[in-house]
């Protein structure tokens, strides 16, 4: 999600986390985990104000 002074909020990428655990010690950890992005909406300002911050 995102949404900018001039820019109502909406969705720029949606999808799903497929991942794989293990537990060890006591512990859950992730051992492979993998983003799978189905849905790309308008990305044209995503992070452009945080870069040009710096």
């Amino acid at each position: 999600m995102q949404a900018l002074p001039d820019l109502p909020l909406q969705p720029i990428a949606g999808g799903r986390y497929h991942g794989r655990f293990e537990r060890g010690a006591g512990r859950w950890r992730f051992v492979e985990r993998q983003v799978r992005i189905n849905l790309v909406g308008d990305v044209s300002r995503h992070l452009r104000q945080a870069a040009a911050q710096q």
